[in-house]
């Protein structure tokens, strides 16, 4: 890697890459992660290759409604997409990071591609998989009304969109937290910005959006879904979103 290759990794090649090393045999990869509202955190890159028992009830959850053929999107290291594959669906996986795609093919993913969902193609979906948080790479309000509008031409008429977020009042409750910003109403609700460092290499920063089950549902209505919410854990939830 030379400093060239440095200067032009985004966030999400970082990613990638703490993931690929973890696949090659570096168990202690982890990106260090540094974001406006919650200071410096580390997130091991392991937490990418959980086996279905290390699901939290949520994902479990999630995997056991999913049906015919399935588009993951941000899939990471492809575990829920290989899960699902093992119980016998076609699932074809989506990610930004060629390193993360890299490592999908490896493990034996056998339809992973590399690319943004704005410029995807494909036949339609029978069901689209968001998960760990997946609907936040819209990046803001703004985002999310343009994506939920955009994703109808990837599902079948009769589909469904899975996905799950966190409702950030509950960061009201840590001291440390500057929650002022992101929980203010208005165009940058539950907008957060990330900047993620791995092997002495900082990426650009790039937004990230939590949204809370109100301005989900809001949002859905206004673009022609109905939105259920059937699981909620925490602050966390899980939402299906269907064509109206």
């Amino acid at each position: 890697m030379n400093v060239k290759d440095k200067m032009n990794f985004t966030g999400w090649d970082l990613q990638g890459l703490a993931i690929q090393d973890y696949f090659k045999g570096n168990l202690k990869a982890e990106l260090l992660v540094e974001s406006d509202c919650a200071g410096l955190e580390r997130m091991p890159a392991g937490i990418f290759f959980r086996n279905y028992e290390q699901l939290p009830d949520i994902e479990q959850y999630t995997l056991s409604l999913c049906k015919g053929r399935i588009l993951d999107i941000g899939a990471g290291a492809g575990s829920h997409s290989l899960i699902l594959q093992q119980q016998g669906f076609e699932v074809h996986a989506l990610d930004v990071s060629l390193y993360a795609v890299e490592v999908m093919k490896k493990r034996g993913l056998q339809n992973s591609y590399c690319g943004d969902i704005k410029d995807f193609q494909a036949s339609p979906f029978d069901t689209i998989l968001m998960l760990m948080n997946g609907i936040g790479l819209v990046g803001d309000l703004k985002g999310l009304e343009l994506f939920l509008k955009d994703i109808k031409r990837l599902l079948k008429p009769d589909g469904q969109l899975l996905l799950d977020s966190t409702d950030l009042n509950f960061l009201k409750e840590e001291p440390a937290a500057n929650v002022t910003r992101v929980l203010k109403k208005g165009k940058n609700y539950g907008k957060v910005t990330y900047r993620f460092e791995y092997r002495g290499i900082k990426g650009p920063a790039f937004n990230w959006l939590y949204i809370d089950q109100a301005n989900l549902q809001k949002y859905c209505l206004q673009a022609g879904w109905d939105c259920q919410v059937l699981f909620e854990e925490d602050f966390q939830y899980l939402a299906r979103l269907t064509s109206l």
